[in-house]
């Protein structure tokens, strides 16, 4: 039989009309086509057409072998030919045909062939039934069963297979080596019976009762086992029962994991017990106990509805960072365990010493009767915190800063009073360390007002209500302006204009800071690219202040340079202030950031230069362009002969370091005067103009660069 068409026309509508069987080939659910002894397509009806995915026009212009693929196709002819030898056979088949989009359907075919008056094959009636979902299941059924031997087989735990009466069916390579027998000897014996512990047996049989009775599909469970050389095994017993389609158990399958080194160490841990209760509940390092005790005890106050007060005091040292970074973490661990030390002794045996991590400390007391004996306690520990560590035979210096909170009821969340106390001893760190802070509803309050400016600032920052404006730097002897400070400005609506210094230190903490400042510096460089379109001999430089969280954030670098390119600001026409107390806080975390910001070409500037004790040493170290004096030395730089010659020596030192003085602050002509008397250079202040809006200060910005005052003597 040829794979081509035959050239012949294709069967007419009606061609097998007197055909007796024509209503159930035509309007019959079954595919059905009508085949010429050479294979020819005759007629098809229109589920054939489904099946196979062709039109039938195009099926009339086919023969059999067209649909069948090559490697079936001698098999599948040979079965033809046979029934047209035999008149009495009749053709059932299953194999695989290609539909018209190339894939392969599996198909049951039934055929009989159809004779003329003298028995010479006249044509076959075919009807094909999909049986690919059949098929599908019946190999996904055999790829089950051998995925199964094979795991079974392969499985690295004991695996066997029981029926409902634990003969064993089968088992694997591990549940031999586990019980010292060969396959052929478990047979033998039958039954796990035989190698069951005789007084774990009965415990044994009861559960495999309950299998079989149906009441239980799996179980799991520990007992021994009797290995071949008499030792006892402590095995895991898994038992997993399929069922059939009515409910009823098939058989079991048992999962065997040899346990008998783990029950050996169950002594050993059991011996050891105390002392992993004791790590659970206890500070490695001062062996005091931990936060987890801590509410552990607050809620036992709690439940015993212990009579008098519960107070809380949480002792966090000042500067212990310093002497970490001074003098090594292990200098600082035995400072830890001296301080641990001392709190234990100023308290009662029954009051509770905690270390809460890091270098805070908790102090819970129950039953004093007076505030005055909660402020005595609080007064001991800063004073004993005072007193200097003898580490190494080196005298180190720290004290304490000590939040209070009381629960006089006894009725308080432990969170919450842990919470409280922390609330307090920030505030004691706030407002100058080395003291005691007690919670109290006013406390409270101004909590809930931060708690509600911390939220306004989050919506504030996708919203209209922030500003950049910006304050002139001016070269005090011309009168020209040669660049601008970058302001942020909140207009909260309905409270009005918040200043700086109490929304920036919230948006330090609650992170908004980095998104806050990467949006000021963005806007700055598009202002500053607005001003050099304009004014482009002025050559204006922008500085924009940076906190710590921004230095310490891990994208910080790549944000800025974005900003940079995406502006197209020259980045030497940038500067970056930065505090001294953000180098203070963190300086190893941030030195590596600012080194990459030098890289870009941005310029650094130190602000509030001649506050701090260590600007020398960060000057140096850091290499800052610029330096901001303070705006503290202009108020008396006029009037007093000590702030004259602390300004002239910054200035004398700036110079000789080839660095760049800018005076802040700067609001009298006297004071202008005497600045460039002194040798600076650069100022910014309420003499020259306020921070404004682009829209108010850019005709006084123009006036600054076009039309200077320069000044006289």
């Amino acid at each position: 039989m040829s794979r081509t068409g035959t050239g012949r026309e294709p069967a007419r509508a009606g061609r097998h009309g007197d055909y007796p069987f024509e209503r159930a080939f035509t309007v019959g659910g079954v595919a059905a086509a009508v085949i010429s002894p050479r294979g020819e397509f005759l007629d098809v009806n229109a589920p054939f057409c489904d099946l196979t995915g062709y039109r039938r026009g195009e099926l009339l212009t086919r023969t059999v072998p067209d649909l069948i693929p090559p490697e079936l196709e001698q098999r599948d002819m040979a079965a033809i030919e046979r029934c047209l030898e035999d008149p009495d056979a009749t053709l059932d088949l299953r194999t695989r045909v290609v539909t018209a989009s190339g894939e392969q359907a599996w198909v049951h075919i039934t055929s009989s062939l159809i004779r003329d008056a003298t028995g010479e094959p006249e044509f076959f009636v075919a009807q094909a039934v999909d049986i690919s979902a059949e098929v599908f299941a019946e190999q996904a059924l055999a790829e089950s069963r051998q995925r199964f031997r094979s795991a079974f087989e392969a499985a690295p735990v004991g695996m066997a297979l029981t029926d409902l009466d634990g003969v064993l069916l089968q088992v694997n390579s591990a549940f031999c080596d586990i019980v010292g027998y060969s396959a052929g000897e478990l047979f033998e014996l039958a039954t796990p019976d035989s190698i069951t512990h005789v007084g774990d047996l009965a415990g044994f049989r009861l559960v495999l009762d309950r299998i079989r009775s149906g009441d239980a599909t799996a179980h799991r469970m520990q007992l021994r086992y009797v290995h071949k050389d008499g030792h006892d095994i402590w095995v895991e017993l898994a038992l997993t029962a399929p069922r059939a389609p009515d409910g009823c158990p098939l058989y079991v399958i048992s999962q065997i994991l040899d346990i008998s080194e783990q029950q050996e160490l169950v002594e050993s841990l059991r011996a050891g017990e105390k002392r992993l209760e004791f790590q659970v509940s206890h500070d490695q390092l001062t062996s005091l106990p931990n936060r987890r005790m801590l509410v552990d005890r607050i809620n036992e106050l709690r439940a015993r509805h212990h009579p008098g007060s519960v107070t809380l005091l949480l002792v966090d040292l000042d500067e212990f960072k310093l002497v970490n970074d001074s003098f090594g973490h292990r200098t600082g661990d035995e400072l830890l365990k001296l301080a641990a030390q001392r709190l234990r002794s100023l308290v009662r045996e029954s009051d509770l010493v905690c270390r809460m991590g890091g270098d805070e400390f908790a102090v819970l007391v129950s039953g004093l009767d007076s505030v005055h004996e909660i402020l005595a306690l609080a007064h001991r520990v800063t004073e004993h915190m005072s007193v200097p560590f003898v580490v190494c035979g080196q005298e180190l210096f720290v004290s304490a800063s000590t939040g209070i909170a009381e629960d006089p009821g006894g009725g308080l969340d432990p969170e919450d009073l842990i919470a409280n106390a922390d609330v307090a001893m920030y505030q004691a760190k706030d407002g100058g360390r080395c003291r005691f802070q007690v919670f109290d509803e006013v406390m409270r309050a101004r909590i809930a007002d931060r708690q509600e400016t911390d939220t306004a600032l989050r919506k504030a920052l996708g919203g209209d209500e922030l500003s950049v404006h910006y304050q002139p730097v001016v070269d005090l002897r011309t009168g020209r302006a040669v660049g601008c400070e970058a302001l942020l400005r909140w207009n909260w609506p309905g409270v009005g204009e918040i200043p700086p210094e109490q929304f920036i230190p919230v948006a330090e903490r609650n992170g908004v800071i980095v998104p806050l400042g990467s949006w000021v510096l963005q806007n700055s460089c598009e202002q500053l690219n607005e001003w050099r379109g304009r004014w482009p001999d002025a050559d204006l430089t922008m500085s924009v202040n940076v906190s710590g969280r921004q230095l310490t954030h891990p994208d910080v670098v790549e944000s800025f340079a974005a900003i940079l390119e995406d502006t197209g600001v020259p980045t030497d026409r940038v500067q970056l202030e930065l505090t001294e107390s953000v180098l203070l806080d963190d300086f190893d975390s941030v030195l590596g950031t600012i080194s990459s910001l030098r890289r870009l070409g941005i310029q650094l500037a130190l602000d509030d230069f001649g506050t701090g004790y260590s600007s020398l040493t960060h000057m140096q170290q850091l290499d800052f362009e610029v330096l901001k004096l303070d705006r503290s030395f202009m108020h008396r730089i006029t009037s007093s002969h000590v702030d004259e010659t602390i300004v002239r020596t910054l200035i004398t030192m700036a110079a000789a370091l080839g660095r760049t003085v800018v005076a802040e602050g700067v609001e009298t002509e006297p004071q202008r005067r005497k600045l460039s008397e002194l040798g600076c250079r650069l100022a910014q202040g309420f003499l020259f103009a306020r921070p404004q809006a682009p829209s108010s200060i850019d005709s006084l910005l123009e006036e600054l660069i076009l039309e200077p005052r320069p000044l006289t003597a």
